[in-house]
């Protein structure tokens, strides 16, 4: 046994639980079953409130930190209650912390192949046909929720990365209910373009960054 799973009394997810060869790009494909606001203790014995994941499949739940907050919420909004069911990819990298590399789990950026069995050893499970399917409409309807509140041409080039990338497992509906909210969303920022050359126009484009910077 990995010794330092001897460190680990708390029932969290380490990135030893995950792979044992940090960087050599292992990942592990899971489905949110629950998300909560919880308490870890850390180092010293200081305790920290900190979001808690539970994945389907596995006993060890995960606490976030910022970096994999942030991920999840690009992902699939910021509303930790409507997690449960989303897909996420865990892989194990490593991190410099008070000067020492440490190995650290990271979520990735993007939404993961949802047919891809979770992965961790004596934990896999395979997904039932219609999970997968209702993981696909799932995620097919959190896309269309961060395209009807996309107001940032950098957001949607990533939504539009996502909805490439789902489009040949979607159903016939959900295509065209994501095809509608994408050209809704890509319509406003056209518009939006469109008053800040407009506003840029009429008083000068000192006016328009400083505008800018204030709102």
């Amino acid at each position: 046994m990995d010794y330092r799973r001897w460190f680990d009394d708390s029932g969290m997810l380490y990135a030893y639980d995950l792979d044992d060869s940090p960087g050599k790009d292992h990942d592990t494909v899971v489905q949110i079953e629950k998300a909560w606001g919880g308490e870890v203790v850390g180092e010293k014995g200081r305790k920290s409130k900190k979001p808690i994941l539970k994945f389907v499949g596995l006993e060890k739940t995960l606490a976030l930190n910022k970096t994999n907050g942030k991920t999840i919420s690009r992902l699939y909004g910021k509303d930790g209650a409507k997690w449960a069911g989303c897909w996420v990819t865990l892989y194990v990298t490593t991190v410099d912390y008070d000067g020492e590399t440490r190995d650290c789990i990271r979520i990735r950026p993007s939404r993961p192949e949802v047919q891809k069995p979770a992965q961790n050893g004596g934990n896999a499970r395979r997904f039932s046909k219609e999970e997968v399917e209702a993981a696909r409409h799932d995620a097919a309807e959190t896309l269309i929720t961060q395209l009807d509140g996309c107001d940032d041409a950098e957001m949607f080039a990533a939504l539009e990365d996502d909805r490439k990338r789902q489009w040949s497992v979607m159903s016939k509906d959900d295509k065209v209910r994501v095809k509608a909210a994408a050209e809704a969303a890509h319509s406003r920022l056209l518009a939006a373009a469109h008053s800040t050359a407009e506003a840029a126009n009429r008083i000068g484009p000192d006016e328009v960054a400083e505008a800018e910077v204030q709102s």
